[in-house]
């Protein structure tokens, strides 16, 4: 019951935290799967229950040290607006709370469900690059050794009967989401042994991604057999969810063989169960009561702390104003395409406009956040595009050089629509700095809101189609630059 209470608290304290991890479940089909974190959590505990009984929570006061550094990443997480690490550090106050209030003979026993609660957490967005290279590497391979001819580039993969793009949903990262938890609940209710349990997570883990990579293998092999009458368009999706299925229940099929159920039933292992606790032992109720008062005040500092490091009332809240200008051959036009354009959120000001010169063409995008903003400007899900309408290749950090001759890194990006190919050079000035780093424009934004400075941010970007003027993309964009001057008041 004082868990509960506890647990309530940092519901109340930390709720902007909680509500953007279920408004990240909501918006993203990869992270739907966390809905089920906390309820399957749940069940994990409840068939415990039998054991849970049988022992008698102790409060163990070292647990407040976990609770104060699970705090303390939370603020360093919440000043450099890295939303990953406040949802981090929330899942860990809910188990060093639990740790602290419980005590660790408890704990060790709801170690298991306690830590699968951090899948809850939408991470891992980083990964769906690395994945998408992976599977098309194993592809265009696999493909080669079965003497069909392959080429890859970037992640385009052509065969003679077609071009098939390695997009983000081909990368995998929902089947191996999903085999992650799937194995982890697997593994707590089939076996005992840690080693056993860590070895079919680790399989769980594995087998996805050499599965994901004969998927797209034998989805090609399929196409380019039919002359693309099988496995185009939805087909290869249904093709796909078929083909994980049929891989999970193989490798349920296959852990079942080592599964130490039966010997649980027969004997339980030794250590999980202590003498019932009778009334007669009594309740530690004043350690409890010290206990939660003295994890109430680390958690009602850290909350206070994090109010102190919100920007002053006295910095402007309103967004910086950028102002392009110009100078001929180039000049503005009308803005035709606007499915190109950053997928960023939380901005307080967007601008959209469009420069040409002869048959050149460059679009331009800017989004402008205050010094008040607690919007996370960099993360996994601000794009550089639509990934439902645009492929994207590599990145690369570049450098450029603009109209007043200052050299500027910008971030290069190949993009990818049907028969359409664009380049879009994107970058930020945070505090009057350039960056086309994520990790530096987190260091200015934590920089500026310690200092209580402005940390008012801007993110640019710039796009030119292939192929469809006198000069590569890349020359349009350069000598854009080079005719154009960004006032920041």
């Amino acid at each position: 019951m004082l868990l509960s209470g506890e647990s309530a608290v940092v519901l109340i304290l930390f709720r902007q935290t909680w509500v953007a991890m279920i408004e990240t479940w909501a918006s993203s089909r990869t992270f739907s799967h966390c809905f089920l974190v906390f309820p399957l959590a749940a069940y994990l505990i409840w068939i415990r229950r039998e054991r849970l009984a049988s022992l008698r929570p102790v409060p163990y006061y070292p647990g407040l040290i976990a609770v104060a550094f699970s705090g303390l990443v939370w603020l360093a997480g919440n000043v450099g607006e890295v939303r990953v690490v406040q949802e981090f550090a929330f899942i860990g106050l809910l188990i060093s709370l639990a740790w602290t209030i419980l005590g660790s003979t408890v704990v060790r026993l709801l170690a298991f469900p306690l830590a699968f609660m951090v899948f809850a957490v939408p991470f891992g967005v980083s990964l769906i690059g690395p994945l998408q290279d992976g599977t098309a590497w194993f592809a265009v391979h696999a493909l080669t050794l079965t003497r069909i001819p392959a080429v890859l580039e970037d992640r385009v993969l052509s065969v003679p009967t077609g071009s098939w793009t390695v997009a983000e949903a081909c990368s995998g990262i929902r089947y191996l989401f999903s085999s992650i938890v799937l194995g982890v609940i697997y593994a707590s209710l089939v076996y005992r042994s840690r080693r056993r349990q860590a070895a079919f997570i680790a399989a769980s883990f594995l087998v996805p991604i050499l599965a994901n990579g004969l998927r797209a293998y034998g989805i090609v092999l399929i196409a380019y057999y039919t002359n693309n009458r099988f496995a185009r368009g939805v087909d290869h999706i249904v093709y796909g969810w078929v083909f994980f299925t049929a891989i999970q229940l193989a490798l349920f099929a296959a852990g079942w063989h080592w599964n130490e159920i039966s010997r649980a039933r027969g004997s339980r292992p030794a250590g999980h169960i202590v003498s019932p606790a009778t009334s007669n032992e009594g309740w530690p109720v004043r350690r409890l009561v010290i206990a939660s008062v003295l994890a109430n005040a680390v958690l009602i500092s850290v909350a206070l702390s994090a109010e102190r490091l919100l920007p002053s009332s006295e910095l402007p809240k309103e967004s910086p104003l950028l102002t392009i200008q110009v100078s001929p051959p180039w000049q503005p036009a009308t803005m035709y395409d606007t499915s190109w354009i950053p997928n960023l959120s939380g901005a307080n000001r967007r601008f959209l406009q469009s420069y040409s010169a002869g048959s050149r063409r460059v679009d331009l995008y800017s989004a402008t956040y205050s010094s008040g903003s607690e919007v996370e400007l960099v993360h996994g899900y601000n794009q550089s595009s639509d990934p439902k309408i645009w492929s994207f290749g590599k990145s690369r950090i570049e450098t450029a050089q603009l109209s007043d001759g200052e050299s500027i890194a910008v971030r290069k990006i190949q993009m990818e629509s049907g028969s359409s190919l664009r380049t879009v050079w994107m970058w930020y000035w945070i505090g009057g700095e350039c960056t086309a780093s994520a990790a530096r424009v987190k260091y200015l934004q934590a920089k500026a809101r310690l200092l209580n400075k402005a940390g008012d941010a801007i993110a640019i970007a710039i796009a030119s189609d292939e192929g469809l003027q006198d000069a590569s993309a890349e020359e349009s964009l350069r000598d854009f630059l080079t005719h154009a001057s960004f006032l920041r008041h």
